[in-house]
């Protein structure tokens, strides 16, 4: 008699998450540029120089180039910390939904202006 595997190996759970940890650390490097845009958007330009074409598109290259980077090494470590377990569909979507409302919430302007104590642009 096989027996049925009920859940996701944990490469996958990996692959979910490494993403999710990616998109916060673009959140980061957003939230960064925009705190403090001189000294942020210099250290993107000179890292967007390793991205083909990276000048075309100013500083957000080298926020691509770091959030790759963030990407792979997260991948890398939980596929090694992970391939062993198994997780459950539900509980990744689940989870999966909180991430999204959370990275929804970090980037709607309102939400990070209070969070910063900046005040609404007034007339």
């Amino acid at each position: 008699m096989s027996q049925v595997n009920k859940g996701l190996p944990g490469r996958v759970s990996a692959i979910v998450f490494s993403s999710w940890c990616a998109l916060y650390a673009l959140i980061g490097l957003q939230w960064w540029s925009v705190i403090e845009p001189l000294d942020a958007n210099l250290v993107f330009a000179q890292m967007g120089k390793w991205v083909p074409y990276g000048w075309a598109i100013g500083p957000y290259a080298g926020k691509e180039l770091i959030t790759l980077v963030v990407w792979l090494v997260v991948q890398g470590i939980l596929t090694l910390v992970l391939k062993k377990r198994t997780f459950s569909v539900a509980r990744l979507f689940r989870s999966s939904v909180y991430l999204f409302v959370g990275f929804l919430l970090l980037i709607w302007p309102p939400f990070y202006h209070m969070l910063w104590g900046w005040l609404p642009n007034l007339p």
